[in-house]
């Protein structure tokens, strides 16, 4: 029974199974013949075709992208115990009075009554935060901030750690699945030919995608509330949504492309951000350097340019009719969710060309971690203020 089970998550992870495409088939000819009216009649013509994807197949896609969402929580919490946590305490250490204090060795002064406010600022989760009480108890206040710093810096080096592997595997997967297609850098071509068959690689790539913001929209609410904190949020929602439509209603080409430039920058953002929490500022700075050219390059040039802009004059039929044909509020939607998303590039682009700026006037060096002063930091794909606090630990 459990490798029963396993095969069918297996079925439901690749999304394009044999049963699913005799469900196709069958459905396509039911759908074609309405009271054993041939589709090719009169009557039939005169009304809109489904605006649905002909490759999809309910409620089996929506198990798959629910499956996918569990399975990067799964993917998170295993790599989170075996590889980021052990890894992020060797990149950053307890000072050494705090580990000798942890022992047993010395026994300083009891903290201050302000030590009380700076732990709930260091780390809310309970079990890290008892298991640093005793230590904390027997600090003095400059030794105590010291141990909420390293805390809080091994806490953003976790988190900054599990975003630069997700989003490496987005991003190779959306490559790999558009490399082998001959459209995706001719805008021309993103509604060519509509609808467009779905293949597998192409429903791996959308489940893939898909679980990760919808995984996100999760954690976002677990975690400490960001100054961004709804900014953050619509960007979830709209990339869901945006990535839902597009699926449902065959508008897979621009979709998956949105997808691939909307993720291209966060890796890159991700791993200055490790490297800066681990003390290496030159390594740092360059990766920061590479991270805010790609993000206004495909964020502020290409998408709103290229893609938004091939909509309106590309999205119609032969006849001028808007796609899909008969359901363009489908379309609209879809632009809708592209504009808010494109607001949010913009104003996260010029955070980032205000780093820019105060980097080159101190000298060409990023001075610290400027991302952290005047409540300016860089997390997931975008510049975010938030306050200079510890986020939570998993």
């Amino acid at each position: 029974m459990a490798t029963a089970f396993t095969f069918r998550v297996a079925q439901l992870l690749v999304f394009d199974t044999p049963a699913h495409r005799l469900h196709h088939i069958v459905t396509t000819a039911d759908s074609q013949t309405v009271a054993g009216v041939s589709a090719d009649s009169s009557d039939s013509a005169l009304l809109p075709p489904s605006p649905l994807n002909p490759d999809l197949v309910l409620p089996e896609d929506i198990y798959a992208a629910v499956c996918w969402t569990f399975a990067w929580a799964l993917l998170h919490a295993v790599l989170f115990r075996t590889i980021i946590k052990p890894l992020s305490e060797r990149c950053i250490r307890i000072p050494s009075k705090a580990s000798a204090s942890k022992s047993g060795e010395t026994a300083d002064a009891r903290k201050p009554e302000q030590l009380g406010n700076l732990r709930k600022r260091g780390n809310s989760n309970r079990k890290s935060r008892q298991k640093y009480d005793s230590t904390i108890d027997h600090l003095s206040s400059e030794e105590s901030k010291e141990v909420l710093a390293a805390l809080a810096e091994r806490t953003k080096l976790q988190v900054s750690m599990w975003k630069f592997i997700v989003y490496m595997v987005t991003v190779c997967v959306g490559i790999a699945t558009l490399s082998r297609e001959d459209w995706w850098m001719d805008p021309k071509l993103y509604f060519k030919g509509y609808p467009h068959y779905t293949n597998t690689l192409m429903k791996i790539y959308y489940n893939v995608g898909f679980g990760n913001y919808a995984y996100q929209l999760y954690t976002i609410f677990a975690e400490p509330k960001q100054t961004d904190f709804v900014q953050m949020l619509s960007h979830h929602i709209c990339t869901l949504a945006v990535m839902a439509v597009s699926y449902f209603t065959s508008f897979t080409r621009i979709g998956s492309v949105i997808l691939l430039l909307h993720d291209m920058a966060d890796p890159i953002m991700e791993f200055a951000k490790c490297w800066l929490y681990c003390g290496n500022q030159m390594m740092a700075d360059i990766f920061f350097a590479i991270f805010a050219l790609t993000f206004l390059v495909t964020r502020n040039l290409i998408f709103p340019f290229y893609v938004i802009g091939s909509c309106i004059p590309y999205g119609v039929y032969e006849d001028g009719a808007r796609m899909p044909r008969g359901y363009t509020e489908y379309f609209w939607i879809c632009l809708g969710c592209l504009w808010v998303l494109q607001f949010l590039n913009l104003n996260w682009g010029f955070l980032i060309c205000k780093m820019v700026v105060r980097a080159v006037r101190s000298g060409g060096k990023v001075e610290g971690d400027i991302r952290d002063q005047d409540d300016a930091t860089v997390v997931g794909g975008s510049v975010r203020k938030e306050k200079d606090e510890g986020e939570s630990e998993m």
